[in-house]
């Protein structure tokens, strides 16, 4: 059973009800899930299409307040929760950009993070070390799936303290706690690839030998989902695998008989590279979730990858702290980056390559980052 402290992080679920859809010429089963209306999500605070539209609220939402509904499609998969993408209803050729709710939480970081951003950290990894203790993994974990709600402003016009409620459990591998246990039938069919969100896949899934086959996440993806979490926090992109033009246009060069997964798969493995993720350093072959060896488009894709580096780059060029804090301080808006040394080391392990290298949501809570009564 999960602890109060797990509970007040978790979507408080109302209840739930069906429909059948025939909107697109055959029927669907739905069932909608209704939970509590506690604030709205962090990928919504984070950013905007519009520069005059007000970015979130300002003080925490009534307790009680009025329950809003999201779908759940069982012609598509086992559930969809509460978090759906905020910005579908966006107009198509909208640009997406930095909220002042992220600019504000930038200016009121002194080392790059702010009590803010820690505090998200604090109450995600809170709440997943909770879940992961009781065998319950989310598999979804991003900024539309994080429910926020902020309560007061803080000392000298600070952002107030936020409270983060997880929400979506559609893609959980065991019925989520306070949901009935109808909504997730037995046995679970995991989701496929084509029903993932695809930029916080882990690269044991992103590699998979066989893409295609239906993934099955642990505790690790969760964590590695929050550390992409926290890069698009600290940079202020939904799109923290981008690459540049420069790396893009030989990529394309090299690759132009391949289709556009296979550029995909090496634009991500560059970006990854440039961010000093990317660690492999021999060989062309990539970890794959069953351990088998990679497709010949996965070594192409490699090898492309590392011939689009920086100009004077060796193919395995060293990342260290230092390349690090600097690629992220070239990708922040603000030149900040993450100037923490403790801070780049927990980003360091929520990324690290192997699954069974990084650390677990109950370690990165006692990490050196997070306590607030030290020096970052």
């Amino acid at each position: 059973m999960l602890k109060p402290r797990a509970l007040r992080t978790v979507a408080r679920y109302v209840e739930h009800f069906e429909r059948i859809d025939t909107t697109q010429g055959k029927e669907r089963r739905e069932v909608w899930i209704v939970f509590r209306d506690e604030g709205e999500s962090l990928h919504h605070l984070l950013y905007t299409d519009d520069a005059t539209t007000e970015d979130g609220p300002t003080t925490e939402g009534d307790d009680d307040g009025e329950a809003v509904s999201s779908t759940v499609d069982f012609g598509a998969r086992a559930g969809e929760g509460a978090g759906a993408d905020e910005t579908a209803d966006a107009p198509p050729l909208s640009v997406v950009m930095p909220s002042r709710f992220w600019h504000k939480i930038k200016a009121d970081s002194v080392d790059g993070a702010s009590e803010a951003i820690r505090e998200i950290l604090r109450q995600v990894l809170s709440s997943l070390a909770e879940l992961h203790s009781i065998g319950v993994t989310h598999r979804d974990v991003k900024p539309e799936n994080l429910i926020v709600s902020l309560r007061g402003v803080g000392s000298e016009g600070r952002v107030g303290t936020p409270l983060i409620r997880l929400a979506d459990f559609g893609s959980a591998d065991t019925t989520p706690i306070g949901l009935p246990p109808e909504l997730w039938p037995s046995p679970l069919r995991r989701p496929s690839r084509a029903e993932l969100t695809t930029d916080y896949e882990s690269p044991e899934v992103i590699f998979a030998a066989q893409p295609d086959a239906e993934t099955d996440r642990s505790a690790a993806y969760d964590i590695w989902s929050v550390g992409v979490m926290t890069l698009e926090i600290i940079i202020g992109t939904s799109k923290v695998w981008g690459v540049s033009d420069r790396a893009r246009s030989i990529i394309e060069a090299l690759l132009p008989q391949e289709d556009a997964a296979v550029k995909e798969m090496a634009f991500t493995l560059r970006s990854m590279a440039d961010l000093c993720v990317f660690v492999p350093e021999l060989g062309d072959e990539l970890p794959t979730a069953d351990g088998a060896a990679g497709s010949a488009e996965q070594r192409k894709a490699r090898r492309a990858a590392k011939r689009a580096g920086a100009k004077g780059q060796t193919a395995d060029a060293a990342c260290g702290d230092a390349e690090m804090a600097s690629s992220l301080q070239q990708r922040d808006p603000h030149g900040v980056g993450l100037p923490s040394a403790s801070g780049r080391d927990l980003l360091r392990r929520l990324l690290a390559w192997e699954p069974t290298e990084r650390i677990m949501a109950s370690e990165a809570l006692e990490h050196p980052f997070l306590q607030p009564s030290e020096e970052h």
